[in-house]
């Protein structure tokens, strides 16, 4: 993808940020609701077969994107992206940092 499709794909998919990359969102969340996101999100990626790679945070968990076969964000991260979002919302919120 180009840095300009990367670029509006981001203004549309509030939280991320990147470039051709990689994309990444850290999302805030109380400590009893991250292992049910998670779960959901690895549900999601199983289903489309792309993997973010997850770190927990103080208060959350960062998620980065990247289709690791071309080294670059790919149309899958995308569809990977709006997928956790989605897992965000199903969990009850969490706020985008």
């Amino acid at each position: 993808m180009s840095g300009e499709e990367v670029a509006a794909a981001l203004r549309e998919r509030p939280g991320w940020t990147g470039d051709t990359h990689e994309l990444s969102r850290t999302v805030a969340l109380p400590a009893d609701r991250v292992q049910l996101l998670l779960a959901q999100v690895e549900h999601a990626a199983d289903e489309i077969g792309e993997h973010p790679r997850t770190r927990r945070t103080p208060d959350g968990v960062r998620f980065t994107l990247q289709t690791r076969s071309v080294q670059a964000v790919t149309p899958r991260d995308l569809d990977l992206a709006d997928r956790i979002h989605r897992a965000v919302l199903a969990v009850g919120g969490g706020s985008a940092r």
